[in-house]
């Protein structure tokens, strides 16, 4: 009974074990995904950022130009691109390399620090090319800012700056984030009620089967003189077996539970076909004796009594209705080979009623 409880017990901690491993692994892929998604995301508006700037800047640069060291900036007012999302700042170099401002878009609400400005005058110089970098705004802000020099003859005199704002793109990347996370808790207790439910349904058959046998084990076992002989031979007519089962019997009265000794030989029967193979069975019956032999390989003696230490199932229901009835069970060895296994219970006179 406890033994049986015990494997009951265990069999569904491993299904709930089961079910908390389908659902970490499941865990573990959404957060890979997602983590993947968010990753992606963030690359994709970096980059649609730095497109932005860079077009926007590009573009405008062309429209400022020198005439006789003049430098010309009306195109910038009537522009389209001037009053894109980005903002727009046009800086020269003056004597003594210092800059000086000379175009700047209407809003200023994220207008770039002087040295986040005088950066990105300095590396369009240095390259003598479009450039994009980090930069901060005068509000502590970080910004993304594109360079684009501009010519007075043969050298970079002018610096053409545009400044995008990423938090626009953050707020959504977060936004994304939110509702990924949401998504993948969804996902998860989907995950974990569809592993719970396939591990159940791989384990319902056994246990189901345990619960029988726990359902079993807890009757009241009822004490009536039956004929153990007629017993028997019914118990063999109806086996399902493949070998060859012959009965010597003579008559004999028990005194017992009819479900539970049916039980107990009908295990003792299944275990010799099962280990006897297709080889011939002899049961015999008498004085509240009954032998089950086969012509298998044997059972080693010192597996013999572990044979009847399973959970509730086997041999161990044999020896658990022999103690019950005042009886004992056991296997032998036998000097043709093969193994015996015998339930011996105690009589009751053979000319009482059947």
């Amino acid at each position: 009974m406890t033994a049986l409880t015990t494997a009951t017990a265990r069999l569904r901690l491993l299904r709930w074990r089961l079910t908390a491993l389908y659902t970490l692994v499941s865990a573990v892929c959404l957060v890979v995904v997602a983590s993947s998604a968010g990753v992606v995301d963030s690359h994709s508006r970096a980059s649609a950022l730095d497109a932005e700037v860079g077009r926007s800047v590009t573009a405008l640069s062309h429209a400022v130009y020198y005439d006789q060291g003049t430098l010309h900036l009306e195109s910038l007012r009537d522009d389209v691109l001037a009053a894109n999302p980005t903002q727009v700042y046009v800086v020269e170099w003056g004597a003594n390399g210092a800059l000086v401002p000379r175009y700047g878009s209407a809003r200023d609400t994220w207008l770039p620090d002087p040295d986040s400005l005088r950066q990105a005058a300095d590396e369009t110089r240095h390259d003598q090319d479009t450039v994009l970098l980090d930069g901060t705004g005068t509000d502590g802000r970080p910004l993304r800012l594109a360079g684009a020099p501009v010519w007075n003859g043969g050298q970079i005199a002018a610096t053409v700056i545009a400044a995008g704002d990423p938090a626009d793109g953050a707020a959504d990347h977060t936004t994304l984030l939110r509702d990924l996370a949401l998504v993948c808790f969804i996902l998860l207790l989907s995950a974990a009620a569809a592993g719970h439910f396939l591990s159940g349904r791989r384990m319902r058959t056994a246990l189901s089967r345990l619960d029988q046998q726990e359902r079993f084990l807890t009757q009241v076992a009822e004490r009536a003189p039956l004929r153990l002989d007629l017993l028997v031979e019914q118990l063999v007519e109806n086996l399902d077996r493949g070998a060859e089962v012959s009965v010597m019997a003579s008559p004999c009265v028990v005194s017992g539970d009819p479900e539970l000794l049916s039980r107990a030989i009908r295990n003792l029967l299944d275990n010799a076909v099962r280990h006897g193979g297709e080889s011939a069975i002899e049961v015999v019956v008498g004085e509240g004796r009954i032998t089950v032999k086969d012509h298998g390989p044997g059972i080693p003696e010192a597996d013999r009594e572990r044979m009847f230490g399973g959970a509730g199932t086997g041999l161990a229901i044999v020896r658990w209705v022999a103690d019950l009835h005042g009886g004992s069970a056991r296997l032998l060895g036998d000097e043709d080979g093969g193994t015996v296994g015998e339930l011996v219970l105690p009589t009751t006179d053979p000319s009482g009623p059947p």
